[in-house]
């Protein structure tokens, strides 16, 4: 039977593996280390921010929004679409 993996997991992990692959994470690392949270840190994703496009963008319950590549943004709700649980 394959483990059931969570979706926000699978993403983190699939975006550390291209961080690794591009440079930008260091190797050995976790996507928890890489990303600064863990998955129970997140509340929703985004997937559009306005002025920026489509990309996936991680928004914690302590406010912070995170993008893909690891980077703090402004995490005003209005900039983001609706958020997906």
């Amino acid at each position: 039977m394959k483990d059931l993996v969570h979706p926000y997991t699978a993403m983190m992990r699939r975006y550390h593996k291209q961080k690794l692959g591009s440079g930008r994470a260091v190797p050995g690392t976790t996507p928890e280390d890489f990303f600064g949270f863990t998955l129970d840190d997140i509340e929703c994703v985004h997937h559009h921010m306005i002025g920026e496009g489509y990309s996936t963008w991680f928004r914690l319950h302590d406010g912070r929004v995170i993008s893909s590549e690891g980077i703090e943004y402004n995490p005003a709700p209005s900039l983001y679409d609706v958020a997906l649980n």
